[in-house]
């Protein structure tokens, strides 16, 4: 809300893209994604808005098979980072390497 009492929106936009490819038994799937919010506004409107994230952004690299009936594998790595309004920033990265039975869930 600004100082006029006015609603004021906050402009974001995301995108992701992705691409699997056959490789053996299973696929590699690659994924980028990105969102970045625009805060302009609120800035200008005297709003403290430095501790907001600007940007986030993430990749996925992953490998999937299944070896046996009802039984998948795979081992993924994701890297996240973001950037915050006031400059600050921060990454992480993530390796996980789940079973899973897909009969088990109904």
């Amino acid at each position: 809300m600004d100082a006029s009492g006015n609603v004021e929106t906050i402009t974001g936009y995301s995108a992701n893209i992705g691409a699997s490819v056959k490789a053996g038994p299973g696929a590699f799937n690659v994924v980028y994604g990105a969102t970045t919010m625009d805060w302009d506004d609120a800035v200008d409107d005297g709003l403290a808005v430095g501790d907001k994230y600007e940007t986030n952004t993430n990749a996925f690299v992953n490998y999937q098979w299944s070896p046996v009936q009802n039984v998948n594998f795979g081992v993924q790595y994701g890297y996240f980072q973001v950037e915050k309004v006031n400059g600050g920033d921060g990454d992480a990265s993530r390796l996980v390497i789940p079973p899973k039975n897909p009969g088990a869930q109904k």
